[in-house]
Protein backbone atom coordinates (compact mmCIF):
# COMPACT_ATOMS: atom_id res chain seq x y z
CA UNK A 1 0.00 0.00 0.00
CA UNK A 2 1.48 3.52 -0.98
CA UNK A 3 1.87 5.19 1.04
CA UNK A 4 2.71 3.17 3.82
CA UNK A 5 -0.05 3.80 6.85
CA UNK A 6 2.71 2.99 9.10
CA UNK A 7 5.49 5.64 8.42
CA UNK A 8 2.14 7.94 9.78
CA UNK A 9 1.30 5.81 12.46
CA UNK A 10 5.48 5.69 13.30
CA UNK A 11 5.28 9.58 13.55
CA UNK A 12 2.25 9.94 15.41
CA UNK A 13 3.89 7.46 18.22
CA UNK A 14 6.80 9.99 18.13
CA UNK A 15 4.86 12.65 19.28
CA UNK A 16 2.99 10.94 21.69
CA UNK A 17 6.15 10.11 23.43
CA UNK A 18 5.86 6.28 22.07
CA UNK A 19 9.72 6.14 20.18
CA UNK A 20 9.55 2.19 21.14
CA UNK A 21 6.36 2.01 18.93
CA UNK A 22 7.07 4.57 16.30
CA UNK A 23 10.65 2.84 16.08
CA UNK A 24 8.33 -0.24 15.87
CA UNK A 25 6.46 1.21 12.76
CA UNK A 26 9.05 2.31 10.77
CA UNK A 27 11.31 -1.01 11.00
CA UNK A 28 7.89 -2.93 10.16
CA UNK A 29 7.99 -0.44 6.71
CA UNK A 30 11.31 -1.31 5.93
CA UNK A 31 10.52 -5.31 6.88
CA UNK A 32 7.60 -5.10 4.12
CA UNK A 33 9.63 -3.65 1.59
CA UNK A 34 12.20 -6.59 2.01
CA UNK A 35 9.65 -8.66 1.26
CA UNK A 36 8.16 -7.23 -1.86
CA UNK A 37 12.07 -7.38 -3.00
CA UNK A 38 12.25 -10.75 -2.53
CA UNK A 39 9.05 -11.55 -4.31
CA UNK A 40 10.17 -9.99 -7.09
CA UNK A 41 13.64 -11.52 -7.30
CA UNK A 42 15.41 -8.50 -7.32
CA UNK A 43 19.16 -8.39 -6.34
CA UNK A 44 19.69 -7.97 -2.56
CA UNK A 45 21.06 -4.46 -2.88
CA UNK A 46 18.23 -2.83 -4.65
CA UNK A 47 15.93 -0.76 -2.51
CA UNK A 48 12.28 0.51 -2.98
CA UNK A 49 12.64 4.19 -3.92
CA UNK A 50 10.57 4.91 -1.40
CA UNK A 51 11.98 3.02 1.14
CA UNK A 52 14.01 5.93 1.97
CA UNK A 53 11.24 7.87 4.22
CA UNK A 54 10.88 5.07 6.56
CA UNK A 55 15.11 4.57 6.69
CA UNK A 56 15.31 8.49 7.13
CA UNK A 57 13.17 7.82 10.58
CA UNK A 58 15.02 5.63 12.18
CA UNK A 59 18.79 7.38 11.19
CA UNK A 60 16.96 10.47 12.49
CA UNK A 61 15.67 8.41 16.00
CA UNK A 62 19.08 6.72 16.10
CA UNK A 63 21.27 10.14 16.49
CA UNK A 64 18.41 10.88 18.83
CA UNK A 65 19.46 7.91 20.96
CA UNK A 66 22.85 9.07 20.90
CA UNK A 67 22.41 12.04 22.61
CA UNK A 68 20.74 10.49 25.67
CA UNK A 69 23.10 11.23 28.31
CA UNK A 70 21.40 8.54 30.22
CA UNK A 71 22.53 5.62 28.01
CA UNK A 72 25.95 4.21 28.24
CA UNK A 73 29.15 5.54 25.83
CA UNK A 74 28.94 2.24 23.95
CA UNK A 75 25.33 2.47 23.40
CA UNK A 76 25.54 5.65 22.19
CA UNK A 77 28.18 4.93 19.76
CA UNK A 78 26.23 2.33 18.78
CA UNK A 79 23.31 4.43 18.09
CA UNK A 80 25.33 7.37 16.70
CA UNK A 81 26.39 4.31 13.64
CA UNK A 82 23.48 2.89 13.12
CA UNK A 83 21.90 5.99 12.33
CA UNK A 84 24.34 7.51 10.17
CA UNK A 85 24.09 4.32 8.26
CA UNK A 86 20.25 4.35 7.95
CA UNK A 87 19.82 8.53 6.91
CA UNK A 88 23.15 7.76 4.32
CA UNK A 89 20.99 4.69 2.66
CA UNK A 90 17.85 7.14 2.66
CA UNK A 91 20.15 10.12 1.02
CA UNK A 92 21.30 7.51 -1.34
CA UNK A 93 17.59 6.76 -2.78
CA UNK A 94 16.75 10.08 -2.57
CA UNK A 95 20.06 12.73 -2.50
CA UNK A 96 17.12 15.87 -2.44
CA UNK A 97 16.12 15.08 0.87
CA UNK A 98 16.91 18.34 2.74
CA UNK A 99 16.84 16.63 6.47
CA UNK A 100 19.10 13.90 5.50
CA UNK A 101 21.13 16.10 4.17
CA UNK A 102 21.23 18.27 6.82
CA UNK A 103 21.39 15.59 9.17
CA UNK A 104 24.57 13.98 7.36
CA UNK A 105 26.06 17.50 7.90
CA UNK A 106 25.62 17.67 10.86
CA UNK A 107 28.04 14.40 11.82
CA UNK A 108 30.72 15.26 8.85
CA UNK A 109 31.06 18.25 10.85
CA UNK A 110 31.42 16.79 14.03
CA UNK A 111 34.28 14.37 12.43
CA UNK A 112 35.78 17.34 11.12
CA UNK A 113 35.29 16.97 7.36
CA UNK A 114 34.18 20.60 7.18
CA UNK A 115 34.46 20.86 3.18
CA UNK A 116 31.94 18.00 3.31
CA UNK A 117 29.87 19.15 5.61
CA UNK A 118 29.54 22.47 4.48
CA UNK A 119 28.56 21.35 0.43
CA UNK A 120 25.72 18.64 2.77
CA UNK A 121 24.29 22.07 4.35
CA UNK A 122 24.23 24.02 0.95
CA UNK A 123 22.00 21.08 -0.54
CA UNK A 124 20.01 21.08 2.19
CA UNK A 125 19.34 25.13 1.03
CA UNK A 126 19.00 24.17 -2.08
CA UNK A 127 16.30 21.40 -1.66
CA UNK A 128 14.71 22.39 1.58
CA UNK A 129 10.69 21.85 1.55
CA UNK A 130 10.06 24.37 5.41
CA UNK A 131 11.21 26.87 6.89
CA UNK A 132 11.81 24.87 9.31
CA UNK A 133 14.62 23.18 7.39
CA UNK A 134 15.86 26.09 5.45
CA UNK A 135 16.75 27.91 8.78
CA UNK A 136 17.94 25.35 10.48
CA UNK A 137 20.30 24.59 7.32
CA UNK A 138 21.41 27.98 7.07
CA UNK A 139 22.76 28.47 10.29
CA UNK A 140 24.42 25.53 10.26
CA UNK A 141 26.49 26.49 7.53
CA UNK A 142 26.93 29.60 9.16
CA UNK A 143 28.50 27.68 11.70
CA UNK A 144 30.50 25.46 9.70
CA UNK A 145 31.76 28.84 8.20
CA UNK A 146 33.40 30.28 10.93
CA UNK A 147 34.69 26.82 12.32
CA UNK A 148 36.66 27.31 8.89
CA UNK A 149 37.79 30.57 9.87
CA UNK A 150 36.26 32.24 7.09
CA UNK A 151 33.87 34.87 8.59
CA UNK A 152 32.85 36.49 5.39
CA UNK A 153 31.72 32.86 4.44
CA UNK A 154 29.62 32.49 7.15
CA UNK A 155 27.88 35.74 7.22
CA UNK A 156 25.78 35.31 4.32
CA UNK A 157 24.41 32.26 6.09
CA UNK A 158 24.05 33.41 9.21
CA UNK A 159 21.81 36.63 8.00
CA UNK A 160 19.53 34.14 6.11
CA UNK A 161 18.85 32.36 9.00
CA UNK A 162 17.97 35.17 10.66
CA UNK A 163 15.73 36.46 8.10
CA UNK A 164 13.73 33.46 7.53
CA UNK A 165 13.29 32.46 11.44
CA UNK A 166 11.92 35.34 12.84
CA UNK A 167 12.79 35.17 16.22
CA UNK A 168 16.05 34.50 17.87
CA UNK A 169 17.61 31.20 16.05
CA UNK A 170 20.75 29.61 18.97
CA UNK A 171 22.76 28.64 16.36
CA UNK A 172 23.05 32.04 14.28
CA UNK A 173 23.20 34.21 18.08
CA UNK A 174 26.02 31.78 19.10
CA UNK A 175 27.90 31.70 16.18
CA UNK A 176 27.68 35.51 15.59
CA UNK A 177 28.96 35.77 19.47
CA UNK A 178 31.63 33.77 19.22
CA UNK A 179 32.83 35.72 15.67
CA UNK A 180 33.02 38.81 18.06
CA UNK A 181 34.36 37.52 20.60
CA UNK A 182 37.13 35.61 19.02
CA UNK A 183 38.04 38.37 15.91
CA UNK A 184 36.63 41.37 17.33
CA UNK A 185 35.98 44.91 15.29
CA UNK A 186 37.21 43.76 12.26
CA UNK A 187 34.79 40.34 12.40
CA UNK A 188 31.64 42.78 13.41
CA UNK A 189 32.25 44.95 10.19
CA UNK A 190 32.32 41.31 7.91
CA UNK A 191 29.57 40.13 8.92
CA UNK A 192 27.38 43.46 9.28
CA UNK A 193 28.43 43.93 5.59
CA UNK A 194 25.83 40.60 4.64
CA UNK A 195 23.22 41.57 7.32
CA UNK A 196 20.44 43.71 5.77
CA UNK A 197 20.88 47.33 7.16
CA UNK A 198 17.52 47.34 8.04
CA UNK A 199 17.76 44.16 10.59
CA UNK A 200 19.01 46.46 13.71
CA UNK A 201 18.36 43.43 16.43
CA UNK A 202 21.61 41.89 14.59
CA UNK A 203 23.58 44.89 14.83
CA UNK A 204 22.65 46.02 18.54
CA UNK A 205 23.73 42.22 19.37
CA UNK A 206 27.34 42.45 17.20
CA UNK A 207 27.53 46.50 18.63
CA UNK A 208 27.28 45.00 22.17
CA UNK A 209 29.94 41.67 22.16
CA UNK A 210 32.52 44.06 19.58
CA UNK A 211 32.21 46.85 22.79
CA UNK A 212 32.83 43.76 25.36
CA UNK A 213 35.87 42.40 22.98
CA UNK A 214 37.02 45.84 23.30
CA UNK A 215 37.03 46.62 26.57
CA UNK A 216 38.26 43.38 27.62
Amino acid sequence: MKPDPRIGLGLCAWVMGDRERAVLSWERSLDLVSFTLRTRELEADEQDPESWVALLLLGLAALNNAREPSSGTVDRVESAANGVSYVQRAFKLNNKCSAAALALSTTAGLDGQLPMASKLAERAIQYADTKHHSVLANAERGRLGFVSGDVADAGPFIAAAKAEDGGVNVIAELTLGQIALKNGKSAYRCVCQSIPADDQEIYEKLSTLSSKVRSA
